[in-house]
Parts: structure tokens; sequence; C-alpha cells
């Protein structure tokens, strides 16, 4: 090489830094370890070997009086929902679908900003399924504005099972009611 372009001269003492001996020793290093790997893979510190491989199993159905069930009646909480019904309902359709129907309704809230609307099923009556529309009311915001910036649309779908036996659906509100019929 040539002096003055930047590389060193061969036989320079400068040229003998630690930044050459670093990656041998690095490599050096690296090649003690890998032994010792052999014995991590079957140590209790490597999260792959904590099972063991699988085997075949007979199966055998669980006795119904010994199961333990999910979700145990100490663990079910019952939550009151205090959301408001909605003011109006305007407009209510059923929508048949290959697995049973939804049922959308659209209504009018009292105050402007509501959300997390929702048609929750209030029981049968007379073969009449009915849903009560409603709707969760920010705080602090006053009754009134445009009536398209306090329209609401939603929608619940219910399986065929669940429609069985059930000739009407009526969507309720605060101030009224919408109905549809077989």
């Amino acid at each position: 090489m040539r002096p003055g372009f930047g590389y060193p001269r061969s036989g320079d003492p400068k040229t003998k830094t630690p930044m050459r001996t670093l990656p041998l020793l690095l490599a050096f290093a690296a090649l003690g370890a890998a032994p010792g790997c052999a014995r991590l893979a079957n140590s209790p510190l490597n999260p792959f070997g904590w099972f063991g491989g699988s085997t075949e199993v007979m199966a055998t159905a669980p006795d119904p009086a010994t199961r333990r069930p999910l979700v145990t009646t100490a663990d079910v909480a019952v939550v009151a929902d205090t959301r408001p019904a909605i003011a109006q309902v305007d407009e209510m359709s059923v929508e048949r679908t290959p697995r049973g129907a939804i049922v959308r309704a659209t209504g009018t809230a009292a105050t402007q900003g509501v959300y997390n609307a929702d048609l929750v099923p209030r029981g049968v009556s007379g073969g009449t399924l009915v849903l009560e529309f409603r709707v969760e009311q920010p705080p602090q915001v006053p009754p009134g504005g445009p009536e398209r910036t306090r329209t609401v649309t939603v929608a619940r779908s219910f399986e065929a099972r669940e429609l069985a036996g059930i000739s009407a659906i009526r969507v309720v509100g605060q101030t009224n009611g919408r109905e549809a019929r077989r």
C-alpha cells in the first residue's frame, strides 16, 4: 500500500493496535462457549426443554359429577345496566341471515354525544321479544342540538335458536317503541 492514502505502512508499530486482536479474542471466546450450549439445552433454564415430547394416550370421557365448572356461581358478578333508554325509536328492521337475524334500530337521543348504544333483551312476552334501546350519555351535556347529531343506529344479531318461538320483535325507548312481525 502506498503511504499517504490513509493506509498504515507495513512494519509500522502503530498498526498493532488492540482493535485487530479484539475480533480474534471474540472468536475464541465464542468457540470456547459453544460446548457449554449442549449442557444448557438439557438445563431447567431452557424454556424449550420444560416439557418433554408428546406420547399417545387413550381418550377418556370425564365424569360429569366430578367435572369442575369454568365459572362458579361465586365468580359471577351481577352488574346493573344504568344506561337510560333512548328518547325515541325512529326506525326498526329485522334482516334475515343464514344463521338467524339482525335487528337494526335507529333512534333520536335527548342530548348530543351519546355512545355505547345497545339493544338489551328485556324478555319475551306473548311470543314477542322485547329489546330496550339503551345509550350512555356523556356527563354535563345540555339537552338538544340538531336532530342529525342526536341520531344513533345500533344492531344486534340473534341466532335462529334464540328466535325459536318468537313471532314478533319490539324495540322500545323512553317515549315509544317499534315492532316487526314474522
